[in-house]
């Protein structure tokens, strides 16, 4: 056994270590070609300045292992696979592990080893990049997946180092099975005036990268849907494109060939809408409109029609049952029993195109396919955000009323019992984003302030804690967005992704927050 652990060592361009060597000036992006050749997994947890960070190497059981380092990115290869960490010391190579307390490191009886290196309190940390590898030796060499810390800093937002492949608005993400996300669509544009291209990213939360996919969608598409399936597979339906043509299409993403590909069509042509998993896998479609050849047009074609995506047959049905309202720019969010709470949106158009809102939230129950009553919402509002909390509760915030002014009030829809209000936010906004922290708490950023018709961007960002119900402020957003997308990473981060400053000016920028 220690030969094996030498020639592992011996491998080893550089060595083991505990010692944090943030002194190199950050440099270009890793690259997505080293990729594990085992069992071997490296995770960490979100790496802050002043906090201590833990680092967990996975594998065979009592297995020697190494751990390797860079600010450089590779890769590298080796006599036993590529490495995601550069070993050139022309390069300005250097491992942020070079000792390890111990003579011979090796996972223990359960396959896992921790450490918990310190990152020092220093500012000029942030932003910086550093990559990571290990590798087991068990009967054969495995190297595991390569993975990314960014140094951040508790309640703070920090700028993801390379961009979208173009500036997008009105678009959508889905988090893949494999922890990769998949940002679709979108453009210029406002939510009364949308553009849409055809193309697509992946953020990649192993590295610090965004990187075009292999394929594009085949239309353009903005205000649409995606949902992921129980496949790994991700539905995208519906949406406008730069003509203001509304699609009744639909295409499946797969995340292994990076490409897109037609499935059946909707009963109707649809933006604006919602797409909610269900229990058996299969996609509830709800609302939206059929034309945006102007606002009025948009308003006053509000659907109050649903219909359900079998990704089996890969065919949209009608569901039979009707909204008792027809709903645009309205939340959907499953609840802890499979049903979906559909919420807010606007019903039609009134008098100069100003836009008439639903008052109610219904209930779509999943087993008898039928819309039926939730009760009257405290406020009535469309393009605002929902979420649901750990207790089972919606919290629904923000939006705009029916004169088309944002609004800062919120309210929690409790199954069986209805609305009821609770905190508002700190600023009136609509179209914010809201993320489900690790500690039950949510996050929400961005937002357009003003009118639908006149956004204007927020850098505003607060914590809503569902034991008080009380927002409280937290680190802004280094860019103002509205109509962007955010989500959670499984290390507990958030990242903010595109959105629109104005009606003019669209991000291709995106943020990472650090709770």
């Amino acid at each position: 056994m220690r030969d094996t652990k030498m020639r592992l060592r011996d491998r080893i361009v550089w060595g083991l270590s505990l010692g944090l060597l943030f002194a190199l000036p950050d440099q270009a992006s890793a690259q997505i070609g080293c990729e594990p050749t085992g069992g071997t997994t490296l995770s960490a947890t979100p790496c802050k300045i002043g906090e201590q960070i833990q680092i967990t190497v996975s594998g065979p059981a009592n297995s020697p292992f190494a751990l390797f380092g860079s600010f450089d990115p590779g890769p590298t290869s080796t006599p036993f696979g590529d490495l995601c960490c550069s070993t050139s010391p022309a390069a300005g190579f250097r491992i942020l592990i070079n000792s390890i307390q111990g003579a011979d490191p090796t996972l223990d009886p359960t396959g896992t080893f921790v450490l918990s290196p310190n990152v020092p309190n220093n500012t000029g940390l942030l932003g910086r990049s550093f990559f990571l590898q290990s590798a087991t030796s068990a009967g054969g060499i495995e190297l595991s997946n390569s993975h990314t810390l960014i140094v951040g800093q508790t309640g703070s937002h920090q700028s993801v180092v390379n961009d979208l492949s173009e500036a997008r608005s009105l678009h959508d993400v889905t988090v893949l099975s494999d922890g990769r996300v998949l940002i679709v669509g979108g453009g210029a544009g406002s939510l009364v005036a949308p553009e849409a291209t055809n193309s697509a990213d992946i953020y990649d939360p192993r590295f610090k990268d965004l990187v075009a996919t292999t394929g594009m969608m085949g239309f353009r598409r903005a205000l649409h849907a995606t949902v992921l399936l129980p496949s790994g597979r991700v539905l995208v339906c519906g949406g406008v494109n730069s003509l203001s043509v509304v699609h009744d299409n639909a295409e499946e993403f797969d995340p292994v060939t990076g490409t897109f590909s037609p499935v059946g069509s909707m009963g109707s042509p649809r933006a604006g809408h919602s797409a909610s998993i269900l229990p058996d896998g299969r996609v509830l479609v709800v609302g939206g409109t059929t034309t945006f050849a102007d606002v009025g047009s948009a308003f006053g074609s509000a659907l109050n029609t649903a219909e359900i995506y079998d990704p089996v047959t890969q065919l949209f049905s009608t569901v039979a049952s009707t909204l008792s309202e027809a709903r645009l720019l309205h939340t959907a969010t499953v609840l802890l029993d499979g049903d979906v709470l559909v919420a807010g949106g606007i019903e039609d158009a009134g008098l100069f195109d100003l836009p008439v809102l639903a008052s109610s939230g219904e209930i779509f129950d999943h087993v008898t396919e039928t819309f039926g009553g939730a009760g009257g919402q405290v406020t009535s509002r469309a393009a605002h955000g929902a979420i649901r909390l750990p207790s089972g509760e919606v919290l629904i915030a923000g939006g705009v009323n029916g004169f088309t002014s944002a609004i800062s009030g919120c309210e929690l829809f409790t199954p069986g019992s209805g609305f009821s209000s609770t905190g508002s936010l700190p600023l009136a906004k609509a179209a914010a984003m809201m993320a489900l922290l690790p500690d039950g708490t949510v996050l929400e950023t961005g937002g357009l302030t003003g009118s639908l018709v006149a956004p204007s961007g927020s850098v505003n960002a607060s914590i809503y804690d569902p034991q008080t119900g009380v927002f409280t402020a937290t680190g802004s957003l280094s860019q103002a967005r509205g109509a962007h997308r955010m989500v959670a990473l499984t290390d507990g981060t958030v990242l903010s992704i595109g959105g629109a400053a104005d009606d003019v000016t669209v991000h291709a920028s995106v943020e990472r927050y650090y709770p």
